[in-house]
C-alpha cells in the first residue's frame, strides 16, 4: 500500500494499492515505480498519488526488471532490464532509453535533471540524458570506486 502519512506520524490517506517486487519511491513523494511479472513479461510500472497506475516498460521473456531510483525531478525512473550493469531510463510519455552505453547502477548520482556522474574502469565520468556520448572528469580511482563515496558540489558554468 502506498500511504501517505504527515512527519508528526499520522495517517492521512491511502494513495495507491498495488503487488509488485522492488519499489522506489520519487524524490517529491508524488510517484512510485515497481515491476510485476505476468506469465513471461516484466512491466515496468508508475503509480501516481492520484493513483493512476501506468506500465512505463514491459519486456517479453526478459529474466529481470528491476527499478533503481528516479532522476531529481522525478520524471524518469532509472531501471535496469535483464543486465545489471546497462541502465535506462523512461517515464510517463517518455520512451525507455539506455542511459549510456556501461554504467554500474551504485555509482550512478544524478548532479541534476539532466546531467549525472559515473564511475567506470577508475575514471569518474558525466553524462547527459539523451546523449550517448560522455565526457571524463577524472581518472586513476579504484575499478571499485562508486559515486557515493565521495562528496561533489556542482556550479553553473559561466
Amino acid at each position: 500500500k502506498y500511504l501517505f502519512v504527515s512527519a508528526g506520524g499520522n495517517f492521512s490517506a491511502q494513495l495507491a494499492e498495488y503487488e509488485g517486487s522492488i519499489l522506489v519511491i520519487s524524490p517529491d513523494g508524488l510517484k512510485v515505480a515497481y515491476s510485476n511479472l505476468t506469465a513471461d513479461i516484466w512491466e515496468l510500472h508508475i503509480i501516481e498519488a492520484s493513483t493512476t497506475d501506468t506500465i512505463i516498460a514491459s519486456y517479453e521473456g526478459a529474466p529481470l526488471l528491476v527499478p533503481w531510483g528516479w532522476s531529481p525531478d522525478s520524471k524518469r525512473v532509472v531501471f535496469s532490464n535483464a543486465h545489471p550493469m546497462l541502465l535506462l531510463t523512461a517515464g510517463i510519455g517518455i520512451p525507455p532509453s539506455p542511459l549510456t552505453e556501461s554504467v554500474s547502477p551504485y555509482s550512478l548520482r544524478w548532479i541534476d535533471a539532466e546531467y549525472f556522474i559515473f564511475f567506470r574502469e577508475g575514471e569518474l565520468l558525466i553524462g547527459q540524458i539523451n546523449n550517448p556520448e560522455t565526457i571524463s572528469i577524472a581518472s586513476g580511482f579504484s575499478n571499485q570506486a562508486d559515486a557515493r563515496d565521495y562528496d561533489f558540489a556542482t556550479s553553473p558554468s559561466p
